[in-house]
């Protein structure tokens, strides 16, 4: 009990719950590779959640795990997003060859970050990415797509966690960041399950 009341094991605790209940509960309507795409993205946070949560336990050997899934879910993730957004305001799913060039580009992203050592270059990708949505929400905004508000505003949440530490708030920044990313989910998954609504 004392380690659920931890408040980093429960932001992690929170976050792996959201990342299984969005996937599960607000896209299990969508077509497969959207599905697949946003999985990705999704499964890249849950893993580095999820293993943040059982280095913290103890298990000390999933240190270098933790790393790699926090690079994945600053490069693969943001990739495959960027490519599930464009299919979204376009209201066209995805193609098996859009799913598998965007999950070998950020693969190969990944592994090049890793190759050369500089996979603190990461947050760059992902900055890069998220700047990418929220252009091609812009596109749907002028469409009225409600959608596209839901994106333009978990964008917003996830730029934010760059800004974590400088929130004035009685909490530990990395804590923040897992908050804030829980919410940057909860307005995605909002965006999915409004495809087809409009704002006016």
């Amino acid at each position: 009990m004392k380690i659920i009341a931890n408040p980093h094991f429960f932001s992690n605790l929170v976050l792996c719950f959201f990342c299984i209940f969005i996937l599960w509960k607000r896209s299990k309507d969508q077509r497969l590779y959207n599905f697949l795409l946003l999985g990705v993205f999704i499964l890249c946070i849950f893993l580095t959640a999820l293993t943040d949560m059982l280095a913290f336990l103890g298990l000390t050997a999933l240190a270098n795990s933790y790393r790699f899934f926090n690079v994945s879910a600053m490069v693969l993730g943001p990739v495959c997003l960027v490519s599930v957004t464009w299919s979204l305001i376009r209201h066209k799913p995805a193609s098996g060859l859009q799913f598998w060039t965007s999950v070998s580009l950020g693969i190969l992203l990944l592994t090049s970050l890793y190759w050369y050592q500089v996979s603190y270059l990461g947050i760059i990708i992902q900055s890069f990415c998220i700047l990418l949505v929220m252009l091609i929400s812009i596109l749907g905004l002028a469409a009225r797509q409600k959608s596209a508000l839901y994106l333009i505003i978990a964008m917003v949440l996830y730029a934010l966690i760059a800004k974590a530490g400088k929130i004035p708030l009685p909490m530990v920044p990395k804590d923040m960041e897992h908050y804030l990313l829980t919410l940057t989910l909860v307005s995605i998954g909002k965006a999915f399950n409004t495809e087809f609504r409009y704002i006016f």
